[in-house]
């Protein structure tokens, strides 16, 4: 995942995407596990990204309490 352009509202809305297809009424085995292993992909470069900028405001809470 390249920090620099991720798109964490793009992703969002890929995975809601992929979450409404669910709720329709074409729903195959063989494309469920595709759609299911596609939502777990984009869930996990959401919990990255939001992982990586909690760190950062966690230094950046830490820093401003020791000044």
């Amino acid at each position: 995942m390249a920090k620099d352009n991720f798109d964490y509202s793009q992703k969002k809305r890929d995975l809601e995407e992929v979450m409404s297809w669910f709720e329709g009424d074409h729903v195959s085995i063989e494309q469920s596990i595709e759609k299911y292993e596609q939502a777990k992909k984009i869930i996990d470069e959401l919990e990255a990204y939001l992982s990586v900028k909690k760190k950062s405001i966690d230094l950046i809470i830490k820093n401003g309490a020791a000044e």
